[in-house]
């Protein structure tokens, strides 16, 4: 994507440097942009930076809130390809809570290159460097040039600021130095560093009551494609999200309820035939019931201890039928309850995914494709996809030709939706 636009606008009304991967900008775009700008800049112009990928055809498909950064992503749909574009914004150079420069430091040496503002080699250098000396990381081999450029044309420099920050001027850190070096830190800039420690507090709470991963679920009859439309989601987000979880129906914190039974000795044999997943057969109320509580324990906890913590960290998390599969297809699961009770009991209990995906397709095209349903079963699940589909959060879509047909609509649905969520935390209002 050609941004000398976007850049353009930047010169004009603050001051910022871009901190690294700079070479093809701005007529040609990387999928994450890192630069450095002033806190008060970074809110005069956020609005104009969101409205120009607008304006581009781009939905706001994530918005993080940090203590020292700001991240945009923004993602578009065109025939039925996903682009991606990340700009992150940050207010300092720092390591978790401790601040190393200000970017005020940074922005007095940015260079102005081919129409953008960049950070000088020792800037860029340095705050790679050190971000990785600080957590213990060895400092990654292909960016050896910019070391070797920073030290011979800013090396007096690099060892001023190193004495500035850490009292020291070499980086030969070992375990105890990077403590002692943080220490420093500490003592010689104290108030910088308590207004850095509550700024990342507050944001951590923040993004702890409120994660801005996104979860999505799919659930539809054996035979409808989820596996193939997953797979090729999961292949279009990966373009910029390098960590995506896959769950199968439920978190698994706890196993299967016939493996439990068979190991305190309940039962004498567990039916492990994975490839019929109807081959249970009917049960009553009392044990319908009690596999629902066990799941239910399973979705709260697990999701808290295995989901939530991706979702902080900015992930993707996909399940492959999630709780919904409980409503429609109680064969599977072998809870055999009303579905309206289903329903609310979950509403009320289950912790819910951003986004429920009920996919779906003729009878005629689930049978063609495979013949693990009858007929009779396949209409039986729509059924219950119906219901669901003029609840809050479900949406149907139907998948009888092209899987990528529908991986477009699902997400499209999804960057409109985020792109709603996102604008509402920025308190930007559109018509």
């Amino acid at each position: 994507m050609n941004l000398s636009s976007l850049f353009n606008i930047l010169n004009e009304n603050c001051d910022y440097a871009v901190l690294r991967n700079y070479e093809e900008l701005p007529q040609k775009s990387g999928r994450d942009i890192d630069l450095i700008i002033d806190r008060k800049d970074f809110f005069s112009i956020r609005e104009r930076v969101v409205d120009f990928f607008i304006e581009s055809g781009y939905c706001l498909v994530q918005y993080y809130k940090g203590s020292e950064m700001h991240s945009l992503v923004f993602g578009r749909v065109e025939q039925g390809e996903v682009d991606f574009v990340s700009f992150d914004f940050l207010f300092s150079i720092y390591v978790r809570n401790l601040i190393l420069f200000e970017s005020k430091e940074i922005l007095k040496n940015r260079r102005y290159v081919n129409g953008v503002y960049v950070v000088r080699e020792d800037d860029e250098f340095l705050s790679k460097y050190l971000y990785n000396r600080l957590l213990n990381e060895n400092y990654p081999e292909k960016y050896l040039a910019i070391k070797n450029i920073a030290y011979e044309k800013y090396g007096n420099d690099i060892s001023k600021k190193l004495k500035n920050i850490f009292g020291k001027e070499t980086l030969d850190y070992g375990k105890q130095d990077i403590k002692d070096a943080g220490r420093f830190c500490w003592q010689k800039h104290f108030c910088i560093q308590i207004i850095a420690l509550i700024r990342y507090l507050l944001s951590i709470i923040s993004n702890v009551v409120s994660p801005i991963g996104i979860s999505i679920a799919f659930t539809g009859p054996d035979g409808v494609g989820k596996t193939t439309v997953i797979d090729i989601i999961k292949e279009k987000f990966f373009k910029l999200f390098g960590d995506i979880s896959l769950f199968h129906f439920r978190p698994l914190l706890f196993s299967n309820l016939g493996e439990v039974a068979y190991n305190v000795g309940l039962k004498k044999e567990v039916d492990r035939d994975y490839r019929r997943p109807h081959r249970g057969g009917k049960v009553g109320m009392v044990s319908s019931l009690l596999r629902l509580f066990y799941y239910a324990i399973d979705y709260i906890v697990g999701y808290y201890k295995l989901v939530e913590i991706k979702l902080f960290r900015r992930n993707i998390v996909i399940f492959d039928r999630y709780y919904t599969d409980v409503i429609c297809d109680s064969r599977r699961s072998r809870i055999f309850l009303n579905y309206k009770f289903l329903y609310w009991f979950g509403r009320v209990l289950v912790p819910q995914l951003d986004y429920n995906v009920l996919l779906t397709a003729s009878a005629e095209t689930i049978l063609a494709r495979k013949q693990e349903l009858t007929r009779e079963g396949i209409e039986w699940i729509n059924e219950k996809i119906e219901y669901l589909a003029g609840k809050r959060g479900y949406v149907k879509f139907v998948n009888d030709g092209a899987p990528e047909e529908v991986v477009t609509e699902i997400l499209e649905w999804v960057f409109e939706e985020q792109h709603a969520k996102n604008l509402k935390r920025l308190n930007i209002k559109r018509k």
